[in-house]
């Protein structure tokens, strides 16, 4: 499955999307950040920055379940991305 997000900015090294609001749903805020930051002439460091609104979660353990399940599943995108830019 394919999500597309509405871009709400972008650089030459960098863009920003958000999540579109559904009427009738939560809406949690959800805006990502992605940036290639230069590190040397040939290396650079992907830098992702997530934003959302996790109050509409039961308690402290749904709110920790939620953040650990993003986390594994955006290190792993990320770790993809690497993959991809060094060729393997």
């Amino acid at each position: 499955m394919r999500v597309c997000l509405p871009v709400i900015g972008a650089t030459d090294l960098s863009y920003g999307y958000t999540q579109p609001v559904k009427e009738g749903a939560w809406y949690n805020l959800y805006h990502g950040f992605l940036e290639a930051k230069p590190v040397t002439d040939k290396t650079s460091k992907l830098v992702y920055t997530l934003m959302y609104d996790i109050s509409d979660k039961a308690d402290k353990a749904a709110k920790d379940a939620d953040i650990a399940n993003r986390k594994m599943r955006f290190e792993g995108a990320l770790e993809n991305m690497k993959k991809l830019a060094e060729g393997q």
